[in-house]
């Protein structure tokens, strides 16, 4: 097992570089630094070797990193899909909870 950590400028990069290299795809911060990580831990006689990233989120919730790192133009033709884009009009629902674990499972429950 490996890990590495991930500076926000090489998010950034790690993004515009997979966008370029992946024929527009978009990774989101989370999944870059999966990303960046599995580079940097993969051994350099290992490149034959796949490497598997789990994304963890959607690139549509994070427009500031999208502009970031594609830059305004780019960052402009990206398409939300339709599911996400109707979330901010979707009904929700709020129950406050007390401090309490057998409260809140019977919550959960009802």
């Amino acid at each position: 097992m490996d890990s590495a950590s991930v500076p926000d400028e090489e998010i950034l990069t790690t993004i515009a570089d997979v966008y370029k290299e992946g024929n527009g795809y978009t990774l989101d911060p989370h999944s870059a630094i999966g990303v960046a990580a599995a580079r940097k831990a993969r051994k350099p006689n290992a490149t034959d070797v796949p490497m598997i990233v789990l994304a963890c989120a959607h690139w549509a919730k994070f427009p500031d990193a999208n502009r970031a790192a594609l830059g305004e133009q780019a960052a402009s033709t990206l398409k939300i899909p339709d599911e996400l884009a109707s979330l901010g009009t979707m009904p929700t629902r709020v129950s406050q909870q007390p401090n309490s674990v057998e409260k809140v499972q019977k919550f959960i429950v009802q």
